[in-house]
């Protein structure tokens, strides 16, 4: 069997990321609440913002895939709005409770790229700018 060039790029894709997710997690097992508050280096967000910001758009891309192994194309967000709202909402939270928000959000990501199936991997999703291919998510997570 031989395996493609596409194969390949998601296989590296999708390691890379894990690698990312357990390196982001090990830097942020000594988070504080002091830390959480303190401005990030995006404009107007803090720390739990990002941190928080991570954990749903790893649920995002889980339903996503869950759509697409449905046969749905599903959007990313229900609206720009509600994105915002769930992260602004999330932010003030103690540190631990981020830190476990984030790792229960990977570890669904994570599961429903292990189990996806060819039908899953051939499908499309809606992201905020349009039509995207569920084989560009891995990369594309990788990136945030």
């Amino acid at each position: 069997m031989e395996i493609s060039d596409t194969s390949r790029a998601l296989d590296r894709d999708v390691a890379g990321c894990a690698a990312a997710h357990q390196a982001l997690l090990a830097d942020l097992d000594e988070l504080t609440d002091d830390v959480a508050r303190q401005p990030s280096l995006l404009p107007g967000w803090s720390v739990g913002h990002v941190v928080t910001h991570l954990a749903r758009n790893a649920d995002s891309l889980a339903g996503m895939f869950e759509g697409a192994e449905r046969g749905e194309v599903t959007s990313q967000y229900p609206s720009a709005d509600a994105r915002n709202a769930d992260i602004q909402e999330g932010a003030g939270r103690p540190a631990d409770q981020l830190v476990g928000d984030l790792r229960r959000s990977i570890w669904r990501l994570e599961s429903t790229w292990a189990s996806a199936s060819a039908t899953a991997w051939s499908g499309h999703g809606l992201n905020m700018s349009g039509r995207v291919a569920i084989t560009d998510l891995p990369f594309r997570r990788w990136g945030e």
